[in-house]
């Protein structure tokens, strides 16, 4: 299996990792004092299974996204500032999935064990909330600008989909203006919707590295590697 299909199958299993987290996810921290002990170590147990898997897709996404810009880069290096963005972006995920899925599961159970009906508790539960939803943030906006300046990337080389790109550049626009003017914020509900616009573009973008089926990518190999092969 070649780098292209191998990182077209990395794409497509990042993508899916991050649709089925936001599945999962349970809708808030908000019941846990109105469950029995058993059903709350059950919420606990899915909080960071979820979170567990989507942490684990993280790398996996680095690889596909390694991939994709060696098969679109161009001189301009769009792909491979793309990259560098994205890179950013699944930092900002990584540090927002741990404040969710290890830290805030501990906040919960203090909570529960102290019987908490003070204000201490609460207020480390809204700091940790913001924590992550600042993160969160930083990650779809950072995910948007390398989508469209992948899409970028490949409508300046001919062969490539441009319907991928033209979906990229559209729904990276999109989201930017929604996050930023507020029509969508990154509470459950909003992020599943953000998810999902980028999964699919991450989706498609696999099954076009894994139909490519060759080991061509956009930074060539040094002459003097060439001449020795």
């Amino acid at each position: 299996m070649n780098d292209n299909r191998l990182g077209g199958l990395a794409l497509i299993l990042g993508a899916i990792s991050g649709i089925l987290t936001l599945t999962f996810h349970p809708g808030g921290g908000g019941g846990a004092h109105r469950v029995t002990p058993a059903q709350f170590e059950v919420l606990v147990a899915v909080i960071i299974g979820v979170h567990a898997l989507a942490l684990c897709g993280l790398p996996i996404s680095f690889i596909g996204a390694l991939a994709l810009t060696r098969r679109i880069d161009s001189p301009l290096r769009l792909a491979l500032f793309g990259l560098t963005i994205y890179g950013f972006g699944l930092v900002a995920t990584m540090a927002a999935a741990t404040m969710s899925g290890l830290v805030t599961p501990d906040i919960l159970r203090k909570m529960t064990a102290h019987d908490s009906a003070t204000d201490q508790w609460h207020t480390l539960m809204f700091y940790t909330h913001a924590i992550n939803q600042a993160f969160a943030r930083v990650h779809v906006i950072a995910f948007s600008v390398a989508i469209s300046l992948w899409s970028l990337a490949i409508l300046k080389r001919p062969g490539l989909p441009r319907m991928l790109a033209v979906y990229g550049i559209v729904a990276a626009v999109f989201v930017v203006i929604a996050i930023v003017s507020g029509t969508l914020n990154m509470e459950l509900h909003g992020f599943r919707i953000t998810t999902l616009i980028q999964a699919l573009w991450f989706l498609f973008a696999g099954v076009f590295l894994w139909r490519s089926g060759t080991a061509e990518g956009g930074f060539a190999a040094p002459r003097a590697f060439a001449a020795s092969a």
